[in-house]
């Protein structure tokens, strides 16, 4: 499992460079997009990311 956001980035980075830069590609502009948004609010995604580890932690507790 992806546990810190540097190796979400990292790893949604290498999906989007794993494609063809092409903007008629739906997939690649998904990607593309979805990096560029992330790394221009890395602060948000910070915050959602401890989120979403802390709610996996509680239900694994459960």
């Amino acid at each position: 499992m992806i546990e810190s956001v540097e190796q979400f980035l990292s790893k949604l980075n290498q999906m989007r460079k794993d494609l063809e830069a092409d903007p008629e590609d739906e997939e690649w502009v998904v990607l593309h997009h979805s990096f560029c948004f992330i790394s221009y609010q890395i602060n948000d995604f910070k915050k959602y990311w401890k989120e979403v580890q802390e709610n996996r932690a509680r239900k694994k507790s459960d």
